[in-house]
């Protein structure tokens, strides 16, 4: 098992370039048209965005706010201009009112380095061949793995909403079985790197379902979701560190420091004002497992579920016969005695304070509607079990009374 040892680093670099007019990202963007426009014809050379300066003989009067128009060519009036709104391919162009920077309204994604850094966190989980986790190629192999898990959360910071809607049909979406919701493919690209820059741990793409979930000052109400999706302007969509694949594979990756480095947009294929503030980069301290503190201590980090490292408290030792199931869970009843939705680790009372990897059972699952966990394990051959239990959030109230039967 490792730890992270989190040092906040808060820079934001990117590597993609920002849009230009000569980038075929700002044809798609603004729909420049002829290229041999000049000032004559009131398109803006520099942007690529007609201003209204109508100043040639046509007689012909500047279109209406909302009007389908022709990019470099049709006069949408003063403070109007020909653009193409964001997100689809298809939409037409029509004459909107530029942004204060006279420019086409587009949205802005950015990444949230102070959310990035505030739940690193390293677990060793399982996985089986069926899971959703092996399905989408998120781990390199069925078995226990080591993973790095942390949040991502992508604000639009831009002056239109990132606006997807309706994606069904859509070639740059996939429906995922597992999760029954389609998802956008490479959203986001998750890497380890080390001190030197090389790339130590595989960099994976990761598909986001976006929507509203996270209020970034906007002032409005959330308006897209998984069935109509999108990121409306002062919103952001955190992907959690507990979700499936939110993390990065580093089985095979030895002790020391490194950088993570999140790019969001990573293949330009949504159209965005700026991309230059596409990419956030926090320093990891990755510990061998025989230096980690105990696992009672205080998390560093926000961490979640039953795999962690940190935030345990013990709950008793057990005695019972050698080679007998057992039933470990908040009490003997169905609906159990619990507060708020604890997590429930077993261990051989050999090693009261075992690590996931060495426990007999790690567990959040709950029956009959309650959020007391409940496990069945062998009683081992030291005849004592030792039960450890915490909250499934670290920091939050949680409390189970444990008991132990034999069946």
């Amino acid at each position: 098992m490792f730890a992270v040892s989190l040092f906040l680093c808060l820079s934001c670099t990117g590597e993609p370039a920002a849009a230009r007019p000569d980038d075929p990202e700002w044809d798609q963007i603004v729909g420049q048209g002829d290229s041999a426009a000049d000032t004559d014809s009131g398109i803006d050379t520099d942007t690529g965005v007609h201003t209204g300066a109508h100043t040639g003989d046509s007689e012909s009067p500047p279109l209406q706010i909302g009007d389908a128009c022709e990019p470099g060519v049709s006069d949408c009036g003063e403070g109007a201009g020909c653009c193409t709104a964001c997100c689809s391919a298809a939409e037409t162009p029509e004459c909107v009112a530029l942004d204060a920077l006279g420019a086409c309204p587009l949205p802005d994604l950015t990444m949230d380095p102070f959310s990035l850094a505030a739940a690193l966190d390293v677990q060793d989980m399982p996985f089986e061949e069926g899971d959703c986790a092996m399905a989408e190629s998120c781990v390199d192999a069925a078995g226990w793995r080591r993973l790095l898990k942390f949040n991502t959360t992508v604000p639009n910071t831009g002056t239109a909403d990132l606006a997807f809607g309706n994606v069904s049909g859509d070639e740059r979406f996939h429906y995922d079985e597992c999760h029954e919701h389609l998802h956008m493919d490479a959203f986001a690209e998750y890497v380890l790197l080390a001190p030197d820059g090389t790339e130590i741990a595989a960099g994976r793409k990761q598909a986001f379902c976006m929507m509203d979930n996270t209020e970034w000052g906007g002032g409005g109400g959330a308006r897209y979701t998984c069935d109509f999706q999108g990121i409306s302007v002062g919103w952001a969509d955190t992907y959690a560190a507990w979700l499936d694949c939110q993390w990065i594979d580093i089985t095979e990756v030895a002790p020391g420091d490194y950088t993570l480095r999140v790019t969001v947009n990573a293949g330009l294929l949504i159209a965005e004002s700026n991309y230059d503030n596409n990419v956030s980069e926090v320093p990891v301290t990755i510990a061998a497992r025989d230096a980690l503190p105990p696992n009672t201590d205080t998390c560093p980090t926000l961490a979640y579920g039953e795999y962690r490292e940190c935030g345990w408290e013990g709950a008793g030792d057990f005695s019972c016969t050698p080679g007998a199931a057992i039933e470990v869970g908040c009490d003997a009843e169905c609906l159990g005695d619990c507060v708020g939705d604890p997590i429930l680790r077993v261990c051989d009372g050999l090693t009261p304070l075992c690590a996931s990897v060495d426990a007999l059972a790690n567990t959040d699952r709950a029956e009959c509607g309650s959020w007391c966990p409940r496990v069945e394990v062998v009683c081992p051959d030291s005849g004592t079990v030792s039960a450890l239990v915490g909250p499934w959030t670290s920091g939050e109230d949680a409390a189970c009374e444990v008991v132990v039967t034999e069946l």
